[in-house]
């Protein structure tokens, strides 16, 4: 198709932005140059969608430092001509916080957090970029201005938060482990009328695991048994339930109901075996059980003996 129609603006453009979005540069190139024939554009000046799909092919697959530095020195051109594309300044931080360490490649922290800052006059969700800045400043090892910017993102009230971006803050508050900001957050988000069932379900899986943390294990079996309610509806019979199913066994335990926990125990074993996959991870969330078992043997021993 290019060969075919080697003077058409628009079909040049369509061929270098397929060939891009392929990650081949060189087919990308050829179709620029032939772009900018076509238009009298200037060279080193096409127009910014051909660029930053240079940019992303340079980005893709096994990054070079130098093709690093070279995206990185495309999509500042694009921004010094139009500074609020959000597209370029979001690529741009993609950029910088590339990592590959084996390849000389070093995430540029600071560097990406200042491009989400100057986003934030304009940005329709100022929370959102709050917390992207807040990951970026945790990666950086730097928790102090993480927290500023979670207390930013938590106290932006306009627009008013969604109850996903509620679970997404109060998450970033769990990771610094202050519970008692991420608590309140994680009420609003789960008991907002309009909250999807996946965020009722992973903030009610938060609050039962502050509550065990706090000693409050029956609470925490209440909140437990919310998320095993709410998988259900789509995700019955998954290993997802069974491993939800753990965690309601453990927080039984620790409220000394222990042959509900039995129970719930032996109901996410059959749905391990049943979907055919090892407990991995989740045989950590198992020991109780086990621990459990040992407490009754050993009980019955003892009887057995009087």
């Amino acid at each position: 198709l290019a060969d075919a129609h080697p003077a058409d603006p628009a079909v040049q453009s369509q061929v270098a932005l397929a060939s891009t979005m392929a990650s081949d540069l060189a087919g990308g190139d050829k179709a620029i140059g032939r772009w900018i024939a076509a238009t009298g554009a200037d060279p080193q000046k096409p127009e910014a969608g051909l660029r930053l799909a240079r940019a992303r092919a340079m980005l893709a697959g096994e990054l070079t430092p130098r093709q690093r530095d070279d995206a990185v020195a495309i999509i500042r051109g694009v921004l010094q001509d139009q500074p609020g594309l959000t597209d370029a300044n979001r690529l741009l931080v993609a950029a910088l916080t590339a990592s590959a360490p084996m390849r000389g490649i070093e995430p540029r922290y600071g560097e990406a957090a200042d491009t989400l800052r100057a986003l934030l006059p304009a940005a329709p969700s100022p929370a959102e970029i709050h917390i992207q800045i807040a990951q970026l400043r945790r990666e950086q090892g730097d928790l102090t201005e993480a927290r500023r910017e979670l207390d930013l993102a938590a106290g932006v009230t306009k627009p008013a938060p969604t109850p996903d971006l509620q679970l997404r803050i109060a998450e970033q508050f769990l990771l610094q482990g202050d519970f008692q900001q991420a608590r309140p957050l994680l009420q609003q988000a789960r008991s907002a009328p309009d909250a999807p069932k996946p965020v009722i379900r992973r903030a009610s899986i938060h609050l039962a695991e502050i509550d065990l943390d706090s000693g409050q294990p029956a609470q925490a079996v209440a909140r437990y048994e919310i998320a095993v309610r709410t998988i259900r509806l789509r995700h019955a019979g998954t290993a997802a339930e069974g491993g939800l199913l753990l965690d309601l066994g453990r927080a039984q335990i620790a409220a000394g109901l222990e042959d509900a926990a039995l129970n719930t125990y032996a109901r996410a074993f059959d749905l391990f075996q049943f979907q055919r996959c090892a407990l991995g991870a989740a045989a950590d969330d198992a020991a109780p059980y086990f621990d459990l078992l040992l407490k009754r043997i050993g009980t019955d021993a003892a009887r057995a003996d009087e």
